[in-house]
């Protein structure tokens, strides 16, 4: 009858060895600031994050570049050229961002100022 009765240690499948990593910390982010299609990047994924104030836009907003591989989901209109390593300007909207995120990504962009647009901002 004993060898019937397994311990808890065998019933349970073995843990892996490491910790998995972290899922990486994912922004919403809009081609246009008054647009309402979105979709979400990995903050890792946003480049040259500056200021820039749109046409219409009542004030700079954070703006950054991503590339199309780095669209997880969602939906943002863009024209992707053939070829080549597309990047797409987009807005982040401190009212999709979580407060401290959006702290941060202010920040970057006040280091970048306007980035590489030199226009307006």
């Amino acid at each position: 009858m004993d060898a019937l009765i397994a311990t808890s240690a065998e019933m349970l499948p073995a843990l892996p060895s490491a910790a998995p990593a972290p899922s990486p910390i994912l922004v919403v982010v809009q081609r246009e600031w008054n647009g309402w299609r979105k979709a979400l990047v990995p903050l890792y994924a946003l480049e040259d994050v500056h200021w820039h104030q749109p046409a219409g836009a009542p004030r700079p907003l954070v703006h950054g570049y991503v590339s199309s591989e780095s669209l997880l989901s969602g939906d943002v209109p863009h024209d992707w050229a053939e070829g080549g390593e597309p990047r797409l300007l987009v807005c982040v909207l401190r009212r999709h961002t979580v407060p401290s995120l959006f702290d941060e990504l202010a920040r970057r962009a006040d280091a970048g100022k306007c980035g590489m647009l030199k226009a307006k901002c």
